[in-house]
């Protein structure tokens, strides 16, 4: 029985190793010229895509009337 429990307390304190880890991203408001004008921060989803950082990027465009920015995310070239 106690071998039982140490093999399941091994196998249980593994699982967080198997678990996906989701990276944090960035996301830029740019305007037509290429500048920065606000950056966003927030954590990638399953495929990738900063969808938080972006939905917020985008409500402070429209919050602040930056009609002629636009939201881009920086990815990661790991």
């Amino acid at each position: 029985m106690k071998k039982f429990i140490l093999a399941l307390t091994l196998a249980c304190s593994t699982l967080p190793a198997f678990a996906q880890a989701y990276g944090s991203c960035q996301v830029a408001a740019i305007d037509r010229y290429n500048r920065v004008v606000a950056r966003f921060y927030g954590q990638t989803d399953h495929r990738g895509v900063c969808q938080n950082a972006l939905r917020q990027c985008n409500y402070e465009i429209r919050m602040r009337g930056w009609y002629d920015l636009r939201c881009v995310q920086y990815r990661s070239r790991w």
